[in-house]
């Protein structure tokens, strides 16, 4: 059964992380500097390509926090070569210079076909080859993403973390997908350009200096000359063209920029000049996009001109427009996407500071959207969301921008416009009842409200604040009860401002070493014995006092940083429980419990992290127990229960967290896949005197054994408390009065053959 559930963990794994719930993070810059590369590549110069490459790489590899970053070309089919790369550490050789044929075949269906290769944890492989070959270079995680041209496949842009597991999200693969496919243009074009050039000379002067078009500009800037081509590329006869104004061939916008270039060609004979893409006329009235070089003959007697060599790059230029707008905007919607509104933000924020006025941001979130997928279907969910994309843009302003940031959240940034709290609230409110009219999906209507936070700001705040200031808002609407409007003001910029600095920090926390965890002890009741511990983690900043996971775990879950900083828990607490047994080979057997969060279950790919981890760390599946809470079991019931089945089916126990503090269906709950439920520390702080109390836990008690589940209580506190659950039934415990929580080697002494231990 272990082995079938890490197939899943196979290279040839479909499904990477979610991408991160709606809070600016990496993501967001990430896309940023995406734009700025597909940019940078689709205007380079042929010379400088290799530059850019090495360049982007290392921009690539530091915001994706890994630590190495290739680009591999493709060698008879057989091999994939590195011909650049870049290493976080300085280091001049690259850890995978070529990957062997039979490790690169297994790749080839999925890259030929547009596909990732996406591997989160090397070690968890099931195919032992590909994990050789990459552990070998001490590769954790790697990611490949193919170069292909007109289909072909050419190669691929590949990353490697070193430290840890990797989570990629779906954002990070399509945006470094496009950053690839940009490249594999710039390369062909690369390609084509010095096939071009190996060809002869010709003897003619405009043939020896001609590519598609020739034109020939006398001195006094007519065309004194035009090669057959002509006919072809533009559409003109040759012969109409003798003695017309060059300029004329020009479109508009760029007639002054050819002609000041000209200008400067003067002084520079017979030296060929490459000139930036202009648009040109063709006969019918349309325009081409052309890559010109012009080289000044005019001291030539055969020639006396300017001779214009052009070739069509028209369609090339229309495909890297296509790629920046696919990296920029929401494929469903044509919206900007979060890395194109950040830039925009970025913009409207330096153009209201010069004019000392402020912009609006309202982010708004749709109450309960999910009910329309649940009960329609995920089709008319997504028309519903190109309609909210509709509306919202037929009440904004024409220079105002409304972006898609994830999900069912949208924004909405009012630039120029009067912001006193009366404007503002007319254009929330406006929005709001936009959003409240029925939407008619399949003859059916469909009524919708949304929470929407406002925040405005000007010379004193970023982008990135702003938005996570609007964002705060939004939360605090919904909170309040939903198809509200929070504004957002000082204190809540302030609360704002910290969570933003504590999101900074977190995305570097694993890579940086700053978790750790400490332990506390599971006790059995009856005889005293140390059965299990849980993993509690810790967050101890430089120069900062430690974070308990109340402090800090929401903020990675809402932010998606809980996939990596999850899989560090599970992976440490897992080695350290194999730790234990080495060194008390004697002591009865241990479990250690970890928490998880509804995200970490709903990555996708959870069970099969899960699977890799304890292979990685030599680790039982039984020495294994995952806390949930009742909260978690609510939100997609089918697919958690799902997930808690397969775990359990790898042989990991489930235990409810904090039961009794929740609303769950005990129908559904007979049902669910688990071993053991905890009592929450609320009810066990009641129990010695406060008969309601106990008369819950003794409840729990008697359902737990009735449906063969082990019941523990968790915050015991006192002796009365001890004896109090005893006698109702609870097998296990713990809490302070048992155990604090410890570094794991002060847990190390209470795990002998025998131990005596008794509070």
């Amino acid at each position: 059964m272990r082995e079938q559930r890490r197939e899943g963990a196979r290279l040839t794994g479909e499904r990477a992380e979610a991408a991160g719930p709606p809070l600016p993070d990496h993501t967001a810059t990430l896309g940023r500097l995406v734009a700025r590369l597909v940019a940078r590549l689709a205007a380079q110069s042929d010379d400088a390509l290799d530059d850019i490459v090495r360049s982007a790489l290392a921009t690539l590899g530091t915001q994706c926090d890994v630590e190495q970053a290739y680009v591999c070309a493709t060698e008879d089919g057989e091999r994939l070569t590195c011909t650049h790369h870049w290493n976080a550490h300085a280091d001049p050789a690259p850890a995978i210079p070529g990957v062997p044929a039979e490790v690169a075949i297994r790749w080839w269906p999925r890259l030929a076909a547009g596909l990732p290769v996406c591997l989160p944890d090397v070690r968890a492989l099931a195919d032992e080859r590909t994990s050789s070959v990459l552990g070998d270079g001490g590769v954790r995680s790697f990611l490949a993403v193919p170069l292909r041209d007109a289909g072909r496949l050419t190669g691929a842009l590949a990353f490697a973390s070193l430290r840890a597991p990797r989570a990629w999200t779906r954002a990070e693969i399509d945006l470094l997908q496009a950053v690839a496919d940009t490249l594999a243009m710039a390369r062909s074009r690369e390609e084509a350009e010095a096939v071009r050039s190996r060809g002869e000379r010709r003897a003619h002067a405009l043939t020896a200096h001609g590519s598609e078009l020739v034109v020939v500009i006398g001195p006094d800037g007519t065309v004194a000359g035009a090669g057959p081509t002509t006919r072809r590329v533009l559409g003109w006869e040759p012969n109409n063209l003798l003695g017309r104004s060059a300029h004329d061939l020009v479109a508009e916008p760029d007639r002054d920029t050819f002609a000041n270039r000209l200008v400067t060609l003067v002084d520079r004979p017979g030296e060929p000049t490459r000139l930036p893409d202009l648009r040109m006329v063709h006969a019918d009235g349309s325009v081409r996009w052309m890559e010109l070089t012009v080289t000044n003959l005019l001291g030539e007697p055969a020639v006396h001109g300017m001779v214009v060599n052009a070739h069509d790059v028209t369609e090339r230029v229309r495909a890297e427009a296509a790629l920046t707008h696919q990296a920029l905007h929401d494929p469903l919607t044509g919206l900007p996407n979060r890395g194109l509104l950040l830039d925009r933000l970025s913009h409207a924020l330096e153009r209201a500071q010069r004019a000392r006025r402020e912009v609006v941001v309202l982010f708004a979130d749709l109450d309960d959207f999910q009910l329309v997928n649940q009960s329609l279907g995920h089709t008319a969910g997504d028309t519903v969301l190109i309609e909210v994309a509709g509306r919202l843009q037929a009440v904004v302003r024409a220079a105002d921008t409304v972006a898609r940031f994830g999900g069912d959240q949208f924004v909405v940034v009012a630039e120029d416009a009067a912001v006193g709290d009366h404007a503002v609230d007319r254009l929330a409110s406006t929005v709001t009842e936009e959003l409240r009219r029925p939407f008619v999906v399949g003859g059916r209507s469909c009524y919708l409200s949304a929470s929407i936070g406002v925040a405005r700001g000007s010379a004193d705040v970023t982008a990135e604040r702003l938005l996570a200031e609007a964002d705060a808002g939004r939360r605090d609407a919904k909170e309040r009860g939903h198809d509200r409007i929070a504004l957002v003001d000082g204190d809540r910029r302030d609360e704002t401002l910290r969570r933003l600095q504590l999101v900074d920090a977190l995305h570097h926390a694993v890579a940086r070493g700053e978790l750790r965890l400490e332990y506390q002890a599971v006790v059995e009741l009856d005889s005293g014995r140390v059965v299990g511990a849980e993993a509690l983690v810790r967050w101890q900043r430089p120069f900062e006092p430690p974070l308990g996971p109340s402090e800090f775990i929401p903020v990675a879950e809402e932010t998606g940083l809980i996939a990596p900083v999850g899989a560090w828990v599970l992976d440490e607490a897992l080695h350290q429980v194999v730790a234990w047994e080495r060194a008390r080979p004697a002591a009865a057997p241990l479990r250690v419990l970890v928490n998880v969060s509804a995200r970490q279950l709903d990555s996708g790919d959870f069970v099969e992290t899960v699977a890799g981890l304890l292979a990685s760390a030599g680790a039982r599946p039984e020495q294994l127990c995952l806390e949930v809470t009742e909260g978690v079991l609510q939100q997609q019931p089918d697919h958690t229960r799902t997930v808690l089945r397969d775990l359990r089916a790898l042989g990991v126990g489930i235990a409810i967290d904090d039961f009794g503090t929740g609303y769950s269906s005990l129908a559904e709950f007979r049902d669910l896949p688990i071993d053991a439920v905890k009592i929450d520390r609320r009810l066990v702080a009641g129990v010695e005197h406060d008969r309601r109390d106990a008369a819950v836990v003794s409840a729990a008690v008697r359902l737990a054994r009735d449906l063969d589940l082990e019941p523990h209580a968790e915050g015991v506190e006192t002796v009365a408390q001890q004896h109090r659950v005893h006698e109702l039934g609870c097998a296990l415990a713990q809490g302070y009065l048992l155990h604090r929580p410890a570094p794991p080697e002060e847990l190390l002494p209470l795990l002998a053959p025998d131990p005596t231990h008794r509070p």
